[in-house]
């Protein structure tokens, strides 16, 4: 008895239930996904240069405040990046770093960036740089847009042991210097 009521109220699996398989739910999610992204490469640029405005990474004051006595403590981890490609396919994530590497010895010599590439679910992205500050960032992104376009600096927990001197000069090709120093960084 128990194996007929059981069986009597399963839908056979040929039978149309009116709604979207899960087939056609995941192509709408894929669909939605491609039209994010391509929506997001085209305004990426423009959002990350309306960011670049401020010198600092806006942090509550009550995260930046030692218990103890109420002074502000600084993180030496917290800083910034460039991102150079946002993908699902780990092949290009790995060959767009080579590529990087590759491209910083001979173009950067004064300043070898360290090269990044994880996971951060559904995407491998590749980040290269340390910098302690946003005007360092902001000079190394637009000497690496010259050859990635699409680069953009982004916050980041960083090595402070790579960062480069507080007087790198970076240089393009179209013979303008981005010269960073002591006085501009504070």
């Amino acid at each position: 008895m128990v194996l007929f009521v059981s069986c009597s109220t399963m839908r056979p699996s040929g039978t149309d239930s009116g709604g979207p398989d899960v087939g056609d739910e995941e192509v709408a999610n894929e669909e939605d996904l491609e039209a994010l992204e391509q929506l997001l490469t085209q305004y990426r640029s423009s959002l990350a240069e309306i960011n670049e405005t401020s010198d600092e990474l806006e942090i509550p004051p009550i995260f930046t405040q030692n218990p103890a006595d109420g002074s502000t403590v600084s993180n030496p981890y917290q800083g910034f990046r460039v991102q150079l490609i946002s993908t699902r396919n780990v092949e290009t994530a790995d060959s767009v770093a080579t590529e990087f590497e590759e491209w910083g010895q001979e173009e950067v010599p004064n300043y070898q960036a360290s090269t990044y590439v994880f996971f951060k679910q559904p995407y491998y992205r590749v980040h290269v740089g340390d910098f302690q500050s946003r005007s360092q960032a902001v000079g190394f992104t637009q000497l690496v847009k010259k050859e990635y376009p699409e680069a953009w600096m982004v916050p980041d927990r960083i090595d402070p042991s790579n960062t480069p001197p507080d007087s790198v000069s970076f240089a393009t090709e179209d013979s303008s210097e981005i010269n960073i120093k002591d006085d501009q960084l504070n």
